[in-house]
């Protein structure tokens, strides 16, 4: 068998080998010598952006007239960064007033070319930027963006956008089809999602949008219950009291024990219980009746009686809920946890002297 060194002179080969060796070890240290002069031009970018931010949020106070305009892409990014900051943490005159700035400097129109960029980190940024600003003339881009954007990370962003502008029943549909679209989302960015869209429907005088949607929403056969859970848990911490009578009907329509505690819930946030009360605190289902038992008070005087008969339920998360509700009925329920106190039951004892010695009455 003929070898490689019977075909190529030894000397040469080794030459050969030593010049490719050098020109690697040129193009190693020639990588290098390019990702540290990134590095260090990142870094320098981010520190100027930074203290072009940090003044920009100085400048962002009355009188706002003057305020230099940016003419930089860095410029327009660190206002946007300084304004979205600003706008989330103002008063609502205040909002106002930056959200004219961001229209008279055209800040808007900045992140809009940003969002239909290639990058998809610079493409989250934009979305979150327009989100802050909730500008409502920016719907009309954000729902298109939605409808041709294919990374779910900026989806997102997008939904958030959109829901912070929510105007008609049709944005809230979008909202909806979105996150089922997006699936692997938390029923807590679900939650803040819908919540968003009722303050904004609220401020566009289209509140009982929501309620339609709420209405859709039991009679759709395939729309997921935890989404449904999601919808009306947004209802009661967004206190839409023109959704008692749709939630309390979810309520009586459903055989799952999770969507009656979030029912529960969302109507003992929106002190609209006593339409179920005594239901609820009769039901199978330990969870639903802890949670009823929480809000008792609402039923007035007529819900103590149960209320005081959940001190002797066999579930302890019950009887401890049942303890502190009594607190709340003022002296008639600290007679009747005294009561309690030297009755037969153990159970029953143990969370009346809890309740007496531990919780406040306005608890």
């Amino acid at each position: 068998m003929i070898g490689i060194a019977q075909i190529i002179n030894p000397a040469l080969l080794r030459i050969i080998l030593l010049r490719v060796i050098e020109v690697m070890a040129a193009f190693l240290v020639v990588l290098f010598a390019i990702l540290v002069v990134q590095k260090l031009a990142i870094e320098r970018r981010e520190r100027h952006l930074k203290r072009l931010r940090l003044d920009y949020l100085r400048r962002l106070t009355p009188p706002y007239s003057v305020l230099p305009p940016p003419h930089t892409d860095i410029e327009f990014e660190a206002m946007g960064v300084a304004l979205a900051d600003r706008i989330r943490t103002g008063t609502s005159h205040e909002r106002r007033e930056l959200q004219q700035i961001v229209r008279r400097f055209a800040v808007d129109t900045f992140y809009e070319r940003r969002a239909r960029g290639r990058s998809w980190t610079r493409r989250i940024g934009a979305m979150e930027a327009l989100a802050s600003f909730a500008l409502p003339e920016s719907r009309p881009f954000v729902i298109a963006r939605l409808q041709r954007e294919k990374d779910q990370r900026v989806l997102s962003k997008a939904v958030v956008a959109l829901s912070l502008v929510a105007g008609a029943l049709a944005d809230l549909e979008l909202v909806t089809d979105m996150l089922l679209t997006l699936g692997s989302v938390s029923s807590k960015f679900n939650e803040f999602v819908y919540t968003n869209c009722i303050r904004s429907l609220r401020a566009a005088d289209h509140e009982g949008d929501y309620v339609q949607a709420l209405k859709s929403a039991k009679a759709d056969e395939g729309m997921p219950w935890p989404l449904k859970r999601d919808m009306i848990e947004a209802a009661g911490k967004a206190g839409l009291a023109a959704a008692r009578g749709i939630i309390a009907s979810f309520y009586r329509y459903s055989g799952d024990a999770l969507m009656r505690v979030t029912c529960l819930r969302a109507l003992g946030n929106l002190e609209g219980l006593g339409q179920i009360m005594n239901e609820a605190l009769m039901d199978d289902d330990w969870r639903v009746r802890a949670v009823a038992v929480r809000y008792g008070f609402q039923g007035g005087a007529d819900a103590m009686p149960l209320v005081k008969r959940a001190l002797r339920d066999e579930n302890y998360y019950v009887r401890l809920n049942a303890g502190v509700t009594m607190m709340k009925f003022g002296a008639n329920g600290f007679q009747a946890l005294c009561e309690e106190a030297e009755g037969p039951d153990p159970f029953a004892r143990e969370i009346a002297y809890y309740a007496m010695n531990a919780v406040p009455a306005d608890a």
